[in-house]
């Protein structure tokens, strides 16, 4: 094994003990996380008609406009 995946397994399981450690005191797990990126993923910025809007898309042709 290299210096670089040495570094890599030891890093990384220092970071992942650190994220658990904060989602743990927080009373947060991963489904928390994937719910939040998912809700994230439904949102974009775009211009419309010379406007910056913000689009939500909740469903199957269904989405909200907010002007900015």
């Amino acid at each position: 094994m290299t210096d670089l995946q040495n570094d890599d397994q030891k890093y990384g399981g220092l970071s992942d003990t650190i994220i658990a450690g904060v989602l743990g005191q927080l009373g947060l797990d991963q489904s928390h996380i994937d719910k939040a990126r998912d809700m994230l993923d439904m949102i974009e910025t775009t211009h419309v008609d010379g406007e910056e809007v913000i689009m939500i898309r909740i469903g199957s042709n269904i989405e909200i406009k907010i002007k900015k």
